[in-house]
């Protein structure tokens, strides 16, 4: 079991690697918004992130680390908002670029 400043941790440096994958200027078109947007308990937490002052490459990163660790505790709607993340990604990754 991880204290949460370890989770926190952890959360970032998953948050520095998949920061690489979204745009900076969130008004660009990207795969998210291409497929459909984030899924609803990741954009929650991600507009949270925001607020708490995090762009929204990070915020998206951390959200979905965090969704994944909690699907991983067994929550189900996490594990509901992973699948649907994963989903998304596999299809955005299968669609040739514009």
């Amino acid at each position: 079991m991880l204290t949460l400043e370890q989770d926190l941790t952890v959360a970032v440096l998953e948050a520095r690697q998949q920061a690489g994958t979204l745009r900076e200027d969130p008004l660009t078109l990207n795969w998210v918004s291409d497929t459909g947007g984030l899924p609803h308990l990741i954009h929650k937490l991600t507009k949270d992130l925001e607020r708490k002052g995090h762009d929204t490459s990070s915020a998206v990163a951390i959200a979905v680390a965090a969704a994944k660790r909690f699907c991983a505790k067994g929550h189900s709607d996490w594990c509901g908002a992973v699948a649907d993340w994963e989903r998304k990604r596999a299809q955005a990754k299968a669609t040739p670029n514009k």
